[in-house]
This record gives structure tokens, C-alpha cells and sequence, in this order.
């Protein structure tokens, strides 16, 4: 079900861009980050922003809104 959404969706693309971001969610390892312990020893514990803007980008979400 999700992979004919996924191809639903590429087929409904209107640019480039979008086509690119959903193969790469299609890739295996493309859900691997959220596997891993957040550490700060390590270096890989994010900040609120950090996820919120990780988060966005592979679901084509807006990361940032113009000033009015």
C-alpha cells in the first residue's frame, strides 16, 4: 500500500525535486538516522529545530514561512 502511494505520488509530481525526494525515501537505508541513539558524547543529539527541519524535508514540508 505504501509503495503504490509512493508511486501515485512520483507519477502526480510537478517538478523535479519532488520526483528526487520521494526515490530517496524509497532507498533502504533512507529511515537509518532515526534508528540511532542521540548522544551528545557523539555528536548526533539534535536540537527541537534540527528534527523539525530533518523532518520536513524528506515529506516536502515547508521549513520556513517569508516574514510578513
Amino acid at each position: 500500500m505504501v509503495e503504490m502511494s509512493i508511486n501515485t505520488l512520483t507519477l502526480r509530481a510537478s517538478n523535479m525535486q519532488e520526483i528526487a525526494r520521494l526515490s530517496a525515501i524509497r532507498q533502504p537505508s533512507a529511515g537509518d538516522w532515526l534508528n540511532a541513539l542521540p548522544s551528545p558524547q557523539l555528536g548526533n543529539l539534535l536540537d527541537n529545530e534540527s528534527f523539525r527541519v530533518i523532518c520536513a524535508l524528506p515529506l516536502g514540508g515547508s521549513v520556513c514561512q517569508p516574514h510578513r
